[in-house]
């Protein structure tokens, strides 16, 4: 878990990222406090009255953060390959602030993910790698 901040750090720049305002870690677990600002870019266009953090974005940050927070997910060739048990409770805004928790199972080569602040569930899901198979 050496330079995960720093590795984390050079993840999330530009506009397609929230503001990282803490991070905590312990064996195979990772807790980030994310500021949601309202400049990113992918709250353009989704929705015109009310700006929405779209599902699939919290899919691809939780991904790309595993990848980073657990450099062994992508031993022996894994890739990010099926996505279990979605749930999508709350929407996200701009000018929040969220946690995101990632759990890794080693074992089973999947993390376990959520969005949450405090009590209130944004969304969670089990992301699942694993070593691609082709059939010739």
């Amino acid at each position: 878990m050496d330079n995960v901040l720093e590795r984390v750090n050079e993840l999330i720049i530009g506009d397609q990222w929230p503001h990282l305002i803490g991070l905590d870690v312990s064996d195979n677990h990772i807790a980030l406090s994310l500021y949601i600002v309202d400049s990113i870019s992918w709250f353009s266009g989704h929705f015109p009255e009310q700006a929405v953090l779209p599902g699939v974005v919290q899919l691809h940050w939780a991904v790309k953060l595993a990848q980073v927070v657990f450099p062994d997910l992508l031993a022996e060739g894994k890739r990010f390959n099926a996505v279990n048990n979605v749930k999508f409770k709350m929407m996200i805004l701009p000018g929040q602030v969220i946690d995101l928790d990632l759990k890794y199972d080693e074992a089973k080569h999947t993390v376990r993910f959520s969005y949450r602040n405090g009590g209130d569930v944004f969304s969670t899901a089990t992301l699942l790698f694993s070593t691609p198979v082709f059939a010739l």
